[in-house]
């Protein structure tokens, strides 16, 4: 009678640890699964994307997703067509974010832009007016990367647009920007949920 007590105690021990390893795998594998999904969407620069982005009411997942997709977090990064750092903030677009804004813009060179700050600056600034003039992110998107001249001609034309929104992108770089950016968005919102600073 003990000895068969006895060895139902051990089985019961056994299954408890063995329950308790899968418990400590399951737990092993989200924390590596959430440390590897930090390292591909990092939050470096939070201290500037975050306040900027509340500044000109932008969600700061979006400018994060930018800055993925543009650079991937390096403010030296340089275009071949001249695009400089985080945001990648062209020589056109500079002088366009200068020309329509107050003097805060003007005290910074374009030599300026592998500053993060200054460049998260410019860029939030660049994406306010992309929205404020067409009024959806996805045309934002496709015009921060294909120019917004593009997009205002793809939206006139019934072979790229519907009722105010691109069906079609007929620069498959521009298309592919797009889908990156929206998928980095998605990332963002799954990962870190708003919670930047302690991630």
């Amino acid at each position: 009678m003990h000895a068969s007590s006895g060895s139902q105690i051990m089985k019961i021990c056994a299954v408890i640890l063995v329950l308790l390893n899968v418990i400590a795998l399951c737990v092993l594998v989200s924390v590596l699964s959430k440390k590897a999904a930090r390292e591909e969407y990092p939050v470096y620069f939070a201290e500037y994307v975050v306040p900027l982005s509340e500044e000109f009411g932008i969600d700061p997942d979006i400018v994060f997703s930018v800055i993925k997709t543009e650079s991937d977090f390096r403010p030296e990064a340089v275009s071949s067509a001249g695009a400089v750092g985080l945001m990648q903030i062209t020589l056109s677009a500079y002088e366009h974010i200068v020309s329509f804004s107050d003097r805060q813009y003007s005290q910074y060179a374009f030599s300026d832009m592998t500053d993060p700050y200054v460049n998260i600056l410019f860029g939030c600034r660049y994406i306010r007016y992309l929205y404020d003039l067409l009024g959806n992110y996805e045309l934002v998107f496709a015009a921060y990367n294909g120019g917004i001249t593009n997009v205002l001609k793809w939206l006139k034309d019934d072979r790229y647009s519907e009722n105010g929104k691109l069906t079609h992108i007929p620069f498959p770089e521009t298309e592919n920007y797009v889908k990156k950016v929206s998928h980095a968005i998605t990332e963002y919102k799954k990962i870190y949920n708003g919670e930047y600073y302690n991630a």
